[in-house]
Formats: C-alpha cells, sequence, structure tokens
C-alpha cells in the first residue's frame, strides 16, 4: 500500500506557502501523519492531513511578490515618518505651528495662483471661433491717465459692419434693470440686450428652442435658473412675459 499523503494536498502547500516557511510546515505536517499511521487508519491519516495544509493557509505564511513587500515598506516607512513628525510637533508646538501655517498659506496663495491663471488661459475656450472674436475697446485720456475701457458707441457696430466688409458679425450688449411679470408674480431681474448676431459668434448651449430666437424682436433668451424660477416645471416655449424697465433705453 502506498501510505503517502495526497499529492495534490503538498503541491497547493507548495503553492501558497512563502519558502521561508515552507520548510518547517512541511515537516512539522509530515510527523503528524507519520505517527497518525501508527495509531490509526491511513484514511483518517490522508484527512488530517489535508486539514493540516489548509489549516497553515494564513495571510503570515502565504507567498508574497516583491512588489507586496515593497508596498508593505513604503506603508511602513510611512507610518514612522508620520510618528516621527508628530514628535517633533509636540516637543516645539509654537516653532511648528508656525511652520505649518506658513505653508498653509503658501499653498493657498498656489491654488489660488493656479486657479486664476487656469481662468485666464481656458475661459470660454469652447467658442470655436474664439480667434476670430475681438472686442472693441475705447482709450479714455482722463487728466493725462490713459485707460482702456470696454463701452463704446452703440452705433459703432453697424457702422463699423457697413464700411468694413470684413466684419462678418457684430454684437452690441446692453444691461438694463427691469420688473418682469408673468401672471401675477413679478420679478426684479437684470437684463441684457445683444444683437442677432450674437449666437452666432458665441457657442453657447441652447437647451430648448432656436438658435436664431434673436431674430424676432418679440422673443428672449432666458437661463435654465430663471426658467425654473418663472414656470417650475413647465415648458418655458411660448409663455408670455411682460417687462417694465427703470431705466430708459439710448
Amino acid at each position: 500500500m502506498n501510505n503517502q499523503p495526497p499529492k495534490w494536498a503538498v503541491r497547493f502547500l507548495k503553492w501558497y506557502c512563502n519558502p521561508y516557511f515552507l520548510e518547517e510546515i512541511e515537516g512539522d505536517i509530515y510527523e503528524l501523519f507519520e505517527r497518525r499511521l501508527l495509531v490509526g487508519s491511513f484514511k483518517i491519516a490522508r484527512i488530517r492531513f489535508i486539514w493540516d495544509v489548509f489549516r497553515f493557509f494564513r495571510w503570515s505564511n502565504i507567498k508574497r511578490t516583491n512588489s507586496t513587500y515593497r508596498t508593505m515598506n513604503h506603508f511602513t516607512l510611512f507610518a514612522n515618518y508620520l510618528k516621527l513628525g508628530i514628535r517633533n510637533i509636540r516637543r516645539d508646538l509654537v516653532s511648528s505651528s508656525i511652520n505649518i501655517f506658513g505653508l498653509a498659506i503658501a499653498i493657498c496663495f498656489a491654488i489660488a495662483i493656479f486657479i486664476f491663471t487656469d481662468i485666464m488661459r481656458n475661459m470660454d475656450s469652447f467658442h470655436s471661433n474664439g480667434d476670430r472674436i475681438y472686442q472693441v475697446t475705447n482709450l479714455l485720456d482722463q487728466d493725462g491717465n490713459k485707460n482702456l475701457s470696454g463701452d463704446s458707441p452703440l452705433m459703432l457696430a453697424p457702422a463699423i459692419q457697413k464700411d468694413h466688409p470684413t466684419v462678418e458679425a457684430a454684437s452690441r450688449l446692453e444691461f438694463r434693470s427691469a420688473s418682469v411679470k408673468f401672471n401675477a408674480d413679478v420679478f426684479d431681474e437684470l437684463t441684457v440686450f445683444v444683437d442677432p448676431d450674437f449666437f452666432r459668434m458665441f457657442d453657447f448651449d441652447m437647451i430648448t428652442g432656436d438658435r436664431n430666437v434673436l431674430d424676432d424682436k418679440s422673443s428672449i433668451v432666458i437661463s435654465e435658473a430663471k426658467a425654473h424660477k418663472y414656470f417650475k416645471a413647465e415648458a418655458p416655449i411660448g409663455k408670455e412675459h411682460s417687462f417694465k424697465f427703470l431705466n430708459g433705453l439710448n
């Protein structure tokens, strides 16, 4: 009779066991197997051998790759550095607090500079005609101080389009405060007047409606937030408003 333990159990042990512990664990399991053969049946000894193989299947005995060891070592080093840092902070609390506060201020300034730079470089970058759109500005001379202003005469845009054929489209912006009435509700709003070319120049998304809506002087464009404010869950298309402007139009 072949009084040997199951070969598949031995292969499984060698597969999962850390080589550092394999010889010791394998020797103990074989010794227990031989003892059980002397006092019991071969079948019971084989079953107990299989149980011992699975009994030693623990995290501490499992074979690990080098990357796992490196990860554990990095974690251990980080934990040690953290403990050392906390001890140093407690040892000199005033100096450490000043350093931490200064570092926090520096990080805040770095984040603010990054956000400002990102806004300046990427604001409105989604417009497909962005490299062909220009803003007309005025150079104001006030007591010898020259300053640029975004304001320009209202009639300048149609005059430029008339005199310069290279200007494909132009749009003016004019802001006015108004009382907007819908049914029995009245809202104080800041309205913006633009020319029909506005949506042909800029690629602002339209959730619903026609991009040529500004060709109809009786139509308006409102934001999604305003639509929820005025109409709740109702569709805004086709609704009528009345406007009372607080300032006269030029």
